[in-house]
């Protein structure tokens, strides 16, 4: 009797525990197993979704899962993994068409979900100016600049030249769309841009200039560039944290002296550079003699640091990084009105036409050399180094050749984003990701905008930034604690 007393609880937990078990094995086979079932094809096969433009998302067959049930299992390393493949061949039914011009269309597609974003006090207060690049895919581009669009901040964008007639006709569609705040280059004005020449700069100093003039109407802090194939992995309201967390540090990439001397221009310049060199000495007050010229930092009660400088005249290195940077607004006007940027400039376009990438020398040239004293440069070089977070290169993450690439596709050297990246990049402190291609795995791009949206809906119904955004990371870069 004892023993069938002692037996019956374990009986008992037994039952409930098998009973548990087949609930959840139920829910799953329900819930996530069966509708990824129905689209496990052959190797050349795929699924097709449609888009639709009133949530700016998409709508699955009437087979699937929505967006809320699809992305999580997507972000999800787990599912990722398991069901990759079924992920990568889903495709895109149809196109949507997208006529800004029209007035409904235009106020439905400005929406995240469901309205349009609010804007929190700390966001009004540090204004942003964007710059963008594009010559192809304006649905792509419209939903990245939905992403990025806020109604106090100020946009410009660069047609390129060679462009046909009607994407231009619908970029000044979108601005009309968006408001007063969004500015399209004229096309008498539009440098063709051509990889690997000067295009790219050309095409940045144009909205450069116009944002500055718009300074005093918007009050911009920074300036971030970029194109139309990338996707941001940043709320607003995160960008904005993030920059002033930085303590008035530009964005960007460091690399070692003299990398960009392969691509440097043939001509020299035509100046040599006062550098600042200063010693420091530990003295106390009394019985030590001051060096002439001096700067006096007190540090104890009767203890100083007295640092003694001379000048010395330098060359300057050129280096070589990405042309992707969030620029301090009196970097950007350094940039357009110093007398070393601009002969810089000059020396660049005795070279421009030449397919050398020059582009890549530009900024982190002028940010480098501390001679410069480029406002928010960065003297101290420390190159990106996956085992130390506080070189991170905050501005851009892409996966560049030699590293491996999940999707398969690279696209001069740069790996295309693709489905299996989605828990890796949502995870990452960057502020956009590079790069998009429209027909590549296009779940991706559109779990990766889904998961934006989710950030901003819970910044709109909160009140404040989710709380897996850690702004330690940028507070501890280099640079952060560095700059001049």
């Amino acid at each position: 009797m004892r023993a069938a007393s002692w037996n019956r609880p374990i009986l008992q937990l037994l039952r409930n525990m098998l009973t548990y078990t087949c609930i959840t094995v139920a829910f799953y086979l329900i819930i996530v197993h069966l509708p990824l079932c129905r689209i496990q094809k052959k190797e050349t096969e795929t699924y097709d979704y449609q888009v639709i433009t009133k949530i700016g998302n998409m709508k699955l067959s009437d087979n699937l899962e929505q967006l809320d049930m699809l992305c999580p299992m997507m972000i999800s390393p787990a599912f990722n993994k398991l069901f990759a493949n079924a992920f990568s061949k889903m495709t895109r039914k149809s196109l949507m068409t997208l006529d800004l011009s029209d007035i409904d269309s235009c106020l439905t597609f400005k929406q995240i979900n469901g309205d349009q974003p609010k804007v929190s006090k700390e966001e009004l207060e540090f204004p942003l100016a964007f710059s963008f690049t594009v010559h192809k895919e304006f649905i792509q581009f419209a939903r990245l600049f939905r992403a990025v669009f806020r109604h106090h901040n100020a946009y410009c964008i660069h047609v390129d030249a060679k462009s046909n007639i009607s994407f231009y006709t619908q970029m000044t569609s979108l601005a009309t769309c968006f408001g007063l705040n969004v500015h399209v280059i004229p096309r008498e004005r539009s440098i063709p841009v051509i990889w690997g020449d000067l295009g790219t700069l050309e095409a940045w100093i144009l909205c450069a200039d116009y944002l500055l003039n718009q300074r005093s109407r918007i009050p911009w802090q920074y300036l971030l560039n970029g194109s139309g194939q990338e996707f941001p992995l940043r709320t607003n309201w995160e960008l904005v944290r993030a920059l002033k967390t930085m303590n008035r540090s530009n964005v960007v990439e460091s690399n070692y002296p003299n990398t960009g001397i392969n691509r440097a221009p043939k001509q020299s310049a035509s100046f040599n550079v006062s550098f600042i060199i200063i010693f420091e000495h530990r003295v106390t007050v009394h019985g030590v003699p001051l060096p002439v010229t001096f700067l006096i930092r007190p540090i104890l009660h009767n203890l100083y640091f007295v640092s003694s400088f001379i000048l010395s005249p330098r060359k300057f290195t050129w280096f070589k990084g990405s042309f992707y940077t969030a620029l301090r607004w009196n970097m950007v006007k350094f940039i357009r009105t110093n007398k070393y940027a601009e002969e810089i400039t000059t020396l660049l376009r005795t070279e421009g036409h030449m397919k050398k990438a020059q582009d890549e020398l530009f900024f982190i040239t002028l940010n480098s050399n501390p001679q410069f004293r480029a406002p928010g440069g960065c003297p101290e070089v420390h190159p990106p180094n996956d085992s130390d977070p506080k070189s991170l290169f905050i501005a851009r993450y892409a996966e560049w050749e030699p590293r491996p690439c999940v999707s398969g596709l690279q696209q001069r050297e740069v790996c295309i984003i693709g489905v299996e990246h989605i828990p890796v990049i949502t995870k990452r402190p960057e502020f956009f990701v590079n790069k998009f291609l429209d027909t590549f795995q296009p779940l991706a791009y559109d779990c990766l905008e889904w998961w934006l949206f989710q950030k901003i809906n819970q910044e709109q119904i909160s009140g404040h930034i989710t709380s897996s955004f850690d702004v330690s990371v940028y507070a501890n870069l280099y640079c952060t604690k560095t700059h001049l």
